[in-house]
């Protein structure tokens, strides 16, 4: 598991209240699914810890969605974390479960409110992005199991894009 660490990212904070050393923890432990250190980290220094964002723009919530630390991603919500918050691409936690095919990270993002309507930077919604045939390297693959499964799930749910 790749850690966020000082050394690869940088953080652009919500005020000089939290130090680099903060941020990382935080970052480290949203995005290794750490449940009850999450909880302990919010509750000390606060929600405004939740709005921090990593060098992409990405908040906590979207790091521990690209991990499918469902845990993780109920305590954040609870806490205060904003669901339909965007990273610097204009993607969301729902956007990433979808392009990751993690659908019952998708459906529970669903059910804690998140929008399902929302368009990144690309023009892109959750249900593109899940019936992506395309990898991190722009190469075509064929669409795994898990992927079908979310895009039926966000068709399930209402989601359309004609």
């Amino acid at each position: 598991m790749k850690a966020y660490t000082k050394a690869l990212f940088t953080f652009r904070k919500t005020s000089s209240r939290f130090s680099a050393g903060d941020l990382e923890e935080f970052f480290n432990t949203a995005a290794g699914g750490s449940n009850l250190a999450l909880s302990t980290l919010v509750e000390k220094h606060g929600p405004e810890l939740l709005r921090a964002c990593d060098d992409r723009g990405a908040t906590a919530l979207i790091c521990a969605t690209e991990r499918g630390h469902s845990g993780a991603i109920h305590i954040l919500i609870k806490r205060g974390a904003d669901i339909n918050a965007t990273d610097d691409g204009g993607n969301t936690a729902l956007m990433t479960a979808a392009l990751k095919g993690y659908r019952s990270v998708a459906q529970a993002l669903l059910d804690r409110g998140a929008a399902l309507e929302l368009v990144n930077g690309r023009g892109q919604t959750a249900l593109m992005l899940a019936a992506t045939h395309r990898d991190n390297n722009d190469r075509m693959h064929q669409m795994s199991q898990k992927k079908k499964e979310t895009v039926k799930m966000l068709l399930d749910r209402g989601l359309r894009n004609y």
